[in-house]
């Protein structure tokens, strides 16, 4: 369980981000944003609906998963600020993805049906029911440019109450998310203005 538990997190996510891209795509289709033309409200209302409502989808799936994990004798001898790392790299993960899926919406709807499947390949790409030891040592450091692959390794490390596998992996995972959450903003205000015109 221990093993499989950071794997199985960032597949909870995965599904939940693809889930939201299937929604919006959806509601784009049955034309639900056409109705909010004539409403009082901010034109981002509804895509901030959407990738919020992902977070907290997302948030009780995790805490759900914990507590089976807990519940079927999974034990971690992390402490609190590792617990805390990792929930902050999640939220800025979660949030990053879908604040880029949803101002992508805007001019692209169809990568939204592209998302999930993106999302599932990247998924097959992490050591999520494997060690990334078993990857040939002259293709590791490629390898780990894979996020996933350093997040599960770094919450692998820290349940077991290790230190993560590397400083610059924490750096890197750490910056990643960031930027990622940033890339996500940026381009969702560039967005924002013009998204109840164009959905």
């Amino acid at each position: 369980m221990n093993y499989l538990l950071p794997g199985i997190l960032l597949i909870a996510i995965a599904s939940g981000i693809a889930y939201t891209s299937y929604r919006l795509f959806m509601d784009m289709q049955r034309g639900i944003f056409e109705r909010f033309h004539s409403m009082p409200i901010a034109r981002s209302a509804p895509l901030w609906g959407h990738v919020l409502t992902s977070l907290v989808s997302n948030a009780i799936s995790v805490l759900v998963i914990i507590l089976v994990a807990l519940m079927m004798g999974f034990r971690s001898s992390a402490g609190v600020l590792s617990w805390l790392a990792v929930a902050g790299i999640l939220v800025l993960f979660t949030l990053g993805i879908g604040l880029l899926l949803a101002a992508e919406s805007v001019d692209r709807p169809d990568l939204l049906l592209a998302a999930p499947v993106a999302l599932r390949v990247w998924m097959y790409l992490s050591p999520i029911a494997y060690p990334v030891s078993l990857v040939p040592e002259r293709y590791r450091e490629l390898y780990l440019l894979n996020p996933f692959a350093v997040i599960i390794e770094g919450l692998r490390s820290s349940f077991a109450g290790l230190p993560y596998p590397s400083r610059e992996s924490l750096l890197y995972v750490s910056m990643l998310t960031v930027l990622l959450f940033l890339l996500g903003l940026w381009r969702f205000r560039r967005t924002e203005q013009r998204m109840i015109d164009y959905l």
